[in-house]
């Protein structure tokens, strides 16, 4: 059975929290609220447990990054992606979902993008794409064993296709 977003352990959490604030740059209490399934003052609650630890500094209303290294600035332009929250929303779902030691396959677009932005630092998963840009963003994890399906490129979604 998957286990929910809002069974995950607290480093679980902080660990989306974190990924949001790499991609965005902040975060507010509301969208906190969407992509965990819970409570305004939990949110709240969180992020001030959060700062406490040194992981984020607390804003009205949300939060921003302690400090962005050059490194951390997304590869991708997530302005960009239409319904943003709705698709990350999912994409975290997902995530939940994805154990240490699982065999996945994700294909191409921009929520299975966001799903793969959600899966670093996991240990011992063996993921195959058809999707460049998500070859791309997972190609340096070292607890990932990654392959790339063949075929010919179709540039509209920078995927492959065939064999």
């Amino acid at each position: 059975m998957a286990k929910q977003i809002t069974e995950s352990f607290p480093e679980e959490r902080d660990d989306i929290i974190l990924d949001v604030l790499k991609r965005q740059g902040k975060i507010r209490v509301t969208e906190v609220c969407d992509i965990l399934s819970i409570a305004p003052s939990t949110a709240r609650l969180l992020l001030q447990s959060m700062q406490e630890k040194g992981l984020l500094q607390r804003t009205h209303g949300g939060a921003i990054p302690v400090d962005i290294p050059e490194q951390t600035k997304p590869n991708r332009d997530f302005s960009e992606i239409e319904n943003y929250e709705a698709k990350l929303k999912v994409a975290t779902r997902a995530a939940a979902t994805i154990q240490d030691g699982d065999y996945i396959a994700i294909g191409s677009g921009t929520t299975t993008y966001l799903l793969a932005t959600l899966l670093h630092n996991r240990q011992d998963l063996t993921i195959v794409t058809d999707s460049f840009p998500v070859a791309n963003e997972l190609l340096h994890e070292e607890g990932i064993t990654l392959y790339i399906a063949g075929g010919w490129i179709m540039k509209r979604n920078s995927s492959c296709r065939g064999l």
